[in-house]
């Protein structure tokens, strides 16, 4: 047995990530079938995905035990319930959901019963610790002051939502669950405005095996940012989404991918455009500067030129161009091409707003989708669980920029047979 696990431990993430492939691929039908069988469908992914979650959970406590992680029997027996309980509904998407968004949630609560948080699986959110109880103490947030544990580079915003957990000296992973559950709150709320194709996607994401596993994960306020970003930004004046915008890009770099085309997708004109740019810009730079004013170069470091990162990294499965370019022994040459595709399809974009003078917000989003694929399938150094939020972005905003377009083509045929 040892010898299976020892070999199991070294193709685990590899494994993990091909079955979490096979799952959306099985997920999305690309043919028109009827409402009937996409329902089918659909409750066949969620009662799979549940069983797969299952035997992940047997995996880690198994490879995991070193570490004190408990059998977990009460995850075992949730998932079997939610099976159940999924196999009986009604033909009711909404339900589902419901039922989906229950699991997930207590799923991540009885992770953080039975598997401690040990930096022998993950130092994530032990370094967020260090760097947010350096600052309190008015020290380099960003300083290395644990050999053992490495230093986040992440940025500011995402340090600084875990705060009231460490005033108030719980696990972090109770308060990721807190935003986990306003983000499946505001999603549910505007559930019934969704298009099909976004209710079954978030329904499947939200109990993907791969995401519910890892229940030590730090990055839940983004998936919050990006729900009421989809959802809810529409609606505010302004200069509230110029404030967000500038948390926005506060939070993780992946951001910065996509905000010069949200702010496309906001601004009515040029002079709009620079104006909601600078604004956003000084709204970031104000939230960082209170997190990293003691410290600006070791925050400079840990973000732009880390050392951890400059050799090739192997212990989990990616994807994309990102082997091509090991024979450089250097990121750069794969910086320089993200960096220039990424300029080509923000060129794009200013092109149809400024000559062809598009104020499409679905267009701008859309390209937005496609940049941030494009930039996390060629990244040198990417961890799978990463993609969680690429897939929530695209699946609040892509499928509903598509039914916007499909809508307006539809209009546009009706009135020329007018």
């Amino acid at each position: 047995m040892g010898t299976f696990w020892s070999k199991w431990a070294s193709r685990r993430d590899f494994i993990f990530f091909i079955m979490t492939v096979i799952f959306f691929l099985f997920s999305f039908p690309v043919f028109e079938i009827s409402r009937d069988k996409i329902y089918k469908i659909f409750q066949v992914n969620v009662v799979i995905s549940i069983i797969v979650s299952i035997a992940y959970d047997f995996i880690q406590y198994k490879h995991f035990i070193k570490f004190g992680y408990q059998n977990p029997v009460l995850l075992y027996l949730l998932g079997v319930v939610t099976v159940i309980i999924v196999v009986l509904n009604n033909r009711s998407i909404k339900n589902i959901f419901v039922i989906c968004s229950i699991y997930s949630v207590m799923h991540f609560l009885l992770s953080v019963h039975y598997f401690p948080l040990v930096s022998g699986r993950s130092d994530m959110l032990e370094a967020i610790y260090l760097s947010i109880q350096q600052f309190m103490l008015g020290v380099s947030p960003y300083y290395k002051s644990n050999m053992e544990i490495g230093v986040p580079p992440y940025l500011p915003f995402t340090m600084i939502s875990f705060i009231p957990a460490y005033l108030l000296q719980i696990d972090f992973r109770f308060l990721g669950v807190v935003y986990w559950i306003i983000s499946i709150l505001l999603i549910l709320y505007k559930f019934d405005k969704l298009s099909l194709e976004q209710k079954l996607a978030s329904s499947l994401l939200i109990v993907n095996p791969y995401f519910l596993m890892r229940h030590e994960i730090y990055f839940q306020v983004f998936l919050l940012e990006i729900v009421i970003l989809c959802l809810y930004v529409d609606s505010l004046k302004l200069r509230y989404k110029i404030i967000f915008a500038g948390v926005f890009i506060s939070t993780l770099q992946f951001a910065w991918i996509l905000c010069p085309f949200i702010l496309l997708s906001w601004s009515k004109s040029i002079r709009h455009l620079a104006i909601n740019f600078i604004l956003t810009i000084i709204v970031s730079v104000v939230i960082t500067f209170v997190y990293i004013h003691n410290g600006v170069h070791d925050f400079l470091n840990a973000i732009f030129l880390h050392k951890e990162y400059s050799h090739s990294y192997s212990s989990d499965i990616t994807f994309g161009l990102s082997t091509i370019f090991y024979f450089a022994k250097s990121q750069i040459t794969l910086y320089v091409f993200q960096l220039s595709c990424c300029l080509i399809i923000l060129l794009v974009a200013l092109y149809f707003y400024t000559i062809k003078q598009m104020r499409s917000p679905s267009f701008y989003t859309s390209l937005g989708a496609i940049c941030y694929m494009f930039f996390l399938s060629t990244n040198y150094f990417i961890e799978t669980y990463l993609l969680i939020p690429m897939l929530l972005f695209v699946i609040l905003s892509l499928t509903n920029a598509a039914k916007i377009q499909v809508e307006d083509l539809r209009s546009k045929v009706s009135s020329f047979k007018a």
